[in-house]
């Protein structure tokens, strides 16, 4: 239900943008930036609020993050389909875009189940755990805004690398309207993903299997 209302207030979002924040740089006319919205709000939920959710479930002795919860994020990104196809006809978007739209969003999972495996296995690590989570969410923007203010010289490459290295801008990037490219760029912010996912969660399983096991006898 926290998915659907999230996809909800996100289309809206994107049907009137004036309401939030007033673009001086929008045109009359132009595409509204309901798809850009959309792929915004399911970057937020897999990466903040799924592993809160997996960590719930942990808690209440549902076990840690297997197969299982792994399908589940792919059912989430199937049902938000008919979310895409309205939000697709309000941004004038294609085919394309919205192909586009799902690579930018589904290249971020991998960190989504990183951080829930651990989470799930680690209760000590789960302020870390959130405390990361919030800087890839918002780090970004945020580092995009203190590169253009207050630097200059190369100040056009870093901000540009600080706003492609978020998952949530990357994505706003990508899921622009009538851009005749099958799949997101550039590739390295995604490959940079999967490869900190995938030693997270090495990391995570080591962690598990280095503890001590205590035995029945054991107080």
């Amino acid at each position: 239900m926290i998915y659907l209302a999230m996809l909800l207030v996100a289309l809206a979002a994107g049907l009137w943008p004036g309401a939030i924040h007033h673009s001086q740089t929008h045109r009359a006319g132009a595409p509204l930036p309901t798809l850009q919205t959309l792929a915004v709000a399911q970057c937020c939920y897999f990466l903040l609020v799924w592993p809160i959710v997996i960590a719930a479930r942990s808690d209440g002795g549902r076990g840690p993050l297997g197969a299982a919860a792994v399908a589940e994020t792919i059912v989430l990104v199937v049902a938000a389909i008919p979310f895409y196809v309205a939000g697709a006809y309000f941004a004038d978007a294609t085919v394309v875009d919205l192909a586009r739209t799902a690579t930018a969003v589904c290249a971020g999972l991998p960190l989504a189940w990183a951080g829930s495996l651990w989470v799930a296995t680690c209760r000590p690590g789960r302020p870390w755990v959130a405390l990361s989570a919030l800087a890839l969410v918002f780090g970004g923007a945020v580092g995009c805004y203190v590169v253009r203010e207050f630097l200059s010289g190369g100040a056009a490459g870093a901000a540009r690398m600080a706003w492609q290295i978020s998952p949530i801008t990357f994505a706003w990037q990508a899921a622009q309207s009538q851009v005749q490219r099958w799949f997101a760029e550039p590739l390295w912010p995604m490959a940079s993903w999967v490869l900190a996912a995938a030693m997270a969660g090495l990391a995570s399983l080591a962690l598990v299997h280095g503890r001590p096991h205590k035995s029945g006898d054991d107080k």
